[in-house]
């Protein structure tokens, strides 16, 4: 039993409603394409890895602040509390540790202590990587009274992805060291506030694990650490040395995730012409309409996360010709106008070429100040699906 202990990590019970949604939809993706369901199954797989909720061996040593959150450190700098907690004006140094969608995501206590507020802050939800998101986007600030009479405050801060906050704690509420306390699903960010005169023992670029990692010792004397982040510094010197930027530097999570939900999207359309031509015109229908769902999906997902760019317009345009004007047709001719011979063949053509052109001229004219105010929508593509004023903020 301890083996597979070992090996089965425990899923926070917030996960599971994400899970079984997850495994649903590879179902019906699997219905409708084996290559889809598979797809899926990968999706559903990375959702029970980001739900994990592994134990943790905590200090105890009294004085010993630990990580909140796994992640990695991505500032250290002087800033005032959040005001909803009463802290004062005075800026106390803060540390702020940045979690991507592959870490674990179970906030914990940094250290033992009685909770003395929490408040919760409506607010955008801008990339949590940002200096300003400590003070704009939503966010959960716990201020704790430690055993020896200082205080603390450590905030949930949502980011692009995440859309929810959850905390346990509330006032009065006496909490031990590492104890898990909440949840922020989706990508955040968690900063810790130190007392007056306590040093960091970590540095910009390290990676934390939540209740386990000594960000703080309250009780030494010992000057900030100092150290670099060897990996980037040397990636970096490489780079320089070429007179190129970092290979890794353009690579984002914000753009691969709408660009991987456009091609799910071209798989679709691609699939439904399969169908057709062995004749499950249904099926074939069905992948269209999937094909339809994840192009309205990836241009929201792309504004949340501000994952613009060129080549994901480009690709979104090639998906939607095949999804929306080459599959419908070949569909269509198959199923009903096969026996119209000729005629039906060039209705077919007509079809995909208008869609094309209406496609090429929308395109054309996307940084034309003449526009209409009023949008035009081609199809369930958020990037034709934009606000009066014609910002193109699609991809």
């Amino acid at each position: 039993m301890s083996a597979l202990q070992s090996v089965v990590v425990p899923i926070n019970r917030a996960g599971w409603p994400f899970i079984a949604l997850f495994a649903a939809a590879t179902a019906v993706l699997a219905f409708v394409a084996q290559p889809l369901g598979w797809i899926g199954a990968l999706l559903t797989a990375w959702c029970i890895y980001f739900f994990r909720d592994p134990d943790r061996v905590v200090p105890t040593r009294p004085g010993l602040l630990v990580s909140p959150a796994d992640g990695t450190v991505q500032m250290i700098v002087p800033a005032v509390p959040p005001p909803e907690l009463g802290m004062g004006p005075q800026p106390r140094l803060r540390i702020s540790i940045f979690l991507n969608v592959f870490n674990v995501h179970v906030n914990r206590t940094p250290a033992a202590g009685t909770v003395e507020a929490a408040e919760y802050r409506k607010g955008r939800f801008l990339n949590a990587a940002l200096d300003k998101a400590s003070e704009e986007n939503e966010r959960m600030a716990i201020r704790l009274r430690l055993d020896d009479g200082r205080e603390i405050a450590f905030v949930q801060i949502a980011g692009l992805v995440a859309r929810r906050i959850i905390c346990h704690l509330k006032p009065g509420q006496v909490v031990a060291a590492g104890e898990r306390y909440g949840l922020i699903r989706f990508g955040s960010r968690t900063d810790i506030y130190l007392p007056d005169g306590v040093h960091p023992q970590v540095i910009v670029g390290q990676t934390t694990i939540g209740g386990e990692t000594v960000i703080a010792d309250l009780g030494s004397t010992e000057p900030a650490r100092l150290g670099r982040c060897a990996d980037m510094t040397a990636r970096t010197e490489r780079a320089r040395r070429r007179n190129r930027p970092p290979r890794l530097s353009g690579l984002s999570i914000n753009r691969l995730l709408p660009n991987m939900l456009t091609m799910l999207a071209l798989c679709a359309g691609v699939t439904a012409m399969r169908f057709a031509i062995q004749g499950r015109f249904e099926a074939a229908v069905v992948s269209v309409m999937i094909a339809a769902v994840l192009d309205a999906l990836d241009g929201r997902i792309a504004r949340l996360l501000n994952g613009q760019s060129r080549f994901g317009e480009e690709l979104d345009s090639l998906s939607d010709v095949v999804s929306f004007g080459v599959a419908p047709a070949i569909t269509l001719y198959l199923w009903v106008l096969a026996g119209a011979g000729t005629p039906g063949w060039i209705a077919v053509l007509a079809f995909s070429v208008c869609a094309a052109l209406r496609l090429a001229r929308f395109n054309s004219k996307l940084g034309d100040s003449d526009l209409p105010p009023t949008p035009t929508t081609i199809s369930p593509g958020s990037r034709r699906r934009q606000q009066p004023g014609w910002c193109c903020c699609r991809w």
